[in-house]
């Protein structure tokens, strides 16, 4: 009987690496996740959530906090230089237990 729950037990865990390994590969090639669900926007520029099994995907775009005077014209806008540094754009796979604050700090 104990051999029976063995093998229950590592085809869930077989199947979880599989559906965590299909996320990851289509988060490396800049895609939405299958297998986790959206599940959150964010303020900041329009960051995206997507929680998985013990996983979350974020996709990741804020405003640069780097931002400098000398990046913007007079009339406020940003100057065509520096249009593509206005946001910082990523996607981060991370445990279900990280928050979008802590992928910011890095």
């Amino acid at each position: 009987m104990k051999r029976k729950y063995k093998y229950i037990l590592l085809y869930i865990i077989l199947i979880w690496a599989i559906l965590f390994f299909v996320d990851f590969a289509r988060m490396k090639n800049s895609k939405i996740p299958i297998f986790a669900f959206y599940t959150a926007s964010y303020e900041d520029g329009g960051s995206k959530r997507y929680t998985g099994l013990f996983y979350n995907v974020f996709h990741l775009n804020y405003y640069n906090p780097n931002m400098e005077e000398n990046w913007f014209k007079d009339d406020g806008s940003i100057k065509d230089e520096y249009k593509e540094y206005e946001y910082i754009k990523d996607i981060k796979i991370v445990p279900w237990f990280y928050g979008i604050d802590k992928l910011k700090e890095k």
